[in-house]
């Protein structure tokens, strides 16, 4: 396929291609932060299209560039309050929706305690931190004392 061979068919497919190797844009992939596995995908990707992994990745890029234009558009038109927002036209604009959630934060599970996601955890109260601060600082106060007791009773007697 040559460069002049990027047709809407051709731009489709390699977003089909790309939306299916989940390890180069979805964080929750586990092989997301294996950058020998995305190099791979990209290989695949390359093979497919008869093209190098560079050409892939530029025509890659050169697409989200356009994709983040309309998405700018649209955010633009919305935020002047008119009736008419834009809606993309962009031919591809609908094949990228698969990204639309990746940067989503998800729901975490703690593995070091035996809360459940949804418990309640009760912050302290104002008296309970203030039990917490005077304990801290009458500890802290007797520490001070008795570095200074060991401080004055280590001092050398001058010499007169």
């Amino acid at each position: 396929m040559e460069m002049s061979e990027w047709n809407h068919e051709n731009i489709i497919y390699l977003t089909n291609l790309y939306e299916n190797k989940t390890e180069l844009w979805d964080p929750g992939n586990k092989n997301y932060h294996l950058r020998n596995k995305k190099h791979d995908a990209w290989l695949y990707i390359a093979k497919e299209l008869k093209h190098d992994v560079e050409t892939i990745k530029g025509k890659m890029a050169s697409l989200f560039s356009s994709l983040r234009r309309e998405k700018i558009k649209m955010k633009n038109s919305a935020r002047t309050g008119r009736k008419d927002v834009y809606v993309s036209k962009w031919f591809v604009f609908s094949s990228f929706a698969f990204l639309k959630d990746k940067d989503k934060v998800r729901e975490t599970i703690d593995t070091e305690s035996d809360l459940s996601v949804g418990d309640n955890i009760d912050a302290p109260t104002d008296s309970e931190t203030e039990v917490h601060v005077s304990a801290g600082t009458e500890s802290i106060n007797n520490q001070t004392a008795d570095l200074k007791e060991a401080s004055v009773s280590n001092q050398k007697p001058e010499d007169h």
